[in-house]
C-alpha cells in the first residue's frame, strides 16, 4: 500500500513561510494567501537593518484554512513573484511574543542549551 504520513495536530492557525522574496512585503503575502482564507495578519519578517530575512508568518482567521494552504502549497507551487523559486509553508511554531515562553517549553530549552554546550 501507499505510505502513511503522520503529523502532529497543529493547534494554531499560523503558517510559517520561507523562500519570500525580497520585493514581497506584507500586503503582498497577506494577498497571496487570501486564496486560501481570511488572513488576519501577514508579516514579512526583516533583520536589524530592516532588510526581508526572506522569512515570514500568514496567521489565518482559522485553522481550517492554514490546514488548507500548507497542503496546496506542498502539492505544487506557490510563486510570489515573476522568479520560479517557490515559497515553502508549513505550520508554525513559533510563540507569540505577546504569549511569552510558556513554562512547558523552559525545560525543552534548558535540554537544548545542554546538548549544545556537550
Amino acid at each position: 500500500g501507499r505510505p502513511l504520513r503522520v503529523r502532529p495536530a497543529h493547534l494554531n492557525s499560523t503558517v510559517q513561510v520561507t523562500d519570500i522574496p525580497a520585493e514581497c512585503g506584507n500586503r503582498q503575502l497577506a494577498e497571496a494567501f487570501k486564496a486560501f482564507g481570511e488572513v488576519v495578519r501577514a508579516v514579512v519578517f526583516v533583520d536589524e537593518k530592516a532588510h526581508p530575512t526572506g522569512k515570514g508568518i500568514v496567521e489565518f482567521k482559522n485553522k481550517k484554512n492554514a490546514v488548507q494552504a500548507v497542503n496546496e502549497c506542498e502539492k505544487r507551487m506557490f510563486l510570489l513573484s515573476k522568479a520560479p523559486n517557490p515559497i515553502r509553508v508549513e505550520f508554525s511554531d513559533m510563540v507569540d511574543s505577546s504569549m511569552g515562553l510558556p513554562d512547558s517549553d523552559v525545560q525543552k530549552l534548558r535540554l537544548k542549551e545542554a546538548e549544545e554546550d556537550k
